[in-house]
């Protein structure tokens, strides 16, 4: 009997941890696009985002860190939660007088993209383009910055490039 009862709570204790790897697995890498790694990044006087899989690209400004590693980004959605922006294409921070962090984040026109509750540090722009709804998230360190962020993101997002044309436009510049 008391063997019986070892291998029941062996099993409790693997079935749980595998509905908590599953869990986890899947929200760490749901919310990140499966063209996440097709992104390129050229530096000049901005930093321009080229993702040929979804024929688009925009410019940023030059002082923009953008984030390449799967898991670092799968760590910063988690850090934000409730806000877990779905299907990222692009994560970025910004540090100098403004301090704040951009999400691109697409998904299919028919798809509901989810509108966050107010937040004071949460300010987002969106476009579609191409039969794609395309968001620009901004979360900013101090409260006070919202304004001038908002401004920033919509003038990114002015820049969005989609469909065969997407490459017009873009000059020289130095691979990062």
């Amino acid at each position: 009997m008391q063997t019986f009862n070892k291998k029941v709570i062996i099993l409790l204790k693997a079935s749980v941890l595998l509905l908590f790897l599953a869990g986890f697995s899947a929200s760490g890498g749901a919310s990140i696009h499966e063209h996440f790694t097709a992104n390129k990044y050229f530096k000049g006087e901005y930093i321009y985002v080229i993702n040929d899989s979804l024929k688009l690209h925009f410019k940023a400004p030059g002082d923009f860190d953008f984030i390449t590693d799967k898991r670092v980004v799968g760590k910063q959605i988690r850090k934000h939660l409730p806000f877990t922006p779905e299907n990222v294409l692009v994560y970025g921070v910004r540090r100098n007088e403004l301090n704040y962090e951009l999400w691109v984040t697409v998904n299919p026109v028919d798809e509901y993209v989810y509108t966050f509750p107010g937040n004071d540090k949460i300010a987002f722009s969106d476009i579609i383009s191409e039969g794609l709804h395309f968001r620009f998230h901004g979360i900013a360190d101090r409260q006070e910055d919202m304004d001038l962020i908002r401004e920033e993101l919509r003038k990114i997002l002015n820049t969005l490039k989609t469909g065969d044309n997407y490459l017009r436009q873009i000059p020289e510049t130095d691979d990062l």
